[in-house]
């Protein structure tokens, strides 16, 4: 899937999942086969997934994206974006409803569960 990060309201009327993470962060690379699970399940019905890696060693990122086989979109950031969420640690996870709302952010270090993922799909927002 192409999406237009740039452009404002992008995700609107879709439920986003930021993965803050990193290749030398243990933590983070155990979770994100369920994180990719996740996106897999969900895209269809109207989750974005994206990984957000630190833009610092895009080579190690390359190859460590080359040996798995991750679909979900992953970007690379400055800073900027950690900065914005409030990212103080990694793994971190942010979730945005489809108003464009938090439903949270700060230190969660665990991804949301499959069962708030659904309610934030079916629940209304555009």
């Amino acid at each position: 899937h192409e999406y237009e990060y740039n452009e404002i309201g992008w995700f609107r009327g879709k439920v986003v999942l930021l993965d803050f993470w990193a290749t030398w962060c243990g933590a983070c690379v155990e979770k994100l086969p369920y994180v990719q699970t996740l996106h897999e399940k969900y895209a269809g019905q109207g989750l974005v997934v994206i990984a957000m890696h630190s833009a610092i060693n895009n080579e190690a990122v390359d190859a460590f994206l080359a040996e798995h086989q991750y679909t979900m979109p992953v970007i690379l950031d400055t800073g900027e974006t950690a900065r914005r969420f409030g990212v103080e640690g990694i793994p971190q996870y942010v979730l945005i409803g489809k108003d464009g709302n938090l439903v949270y952010s700060g230190l969660h270090h665990d991804p949301p569960t499959e069962a708030e993922i659904e309610a934030l799909l079916k629940a209304a927002g555009s």
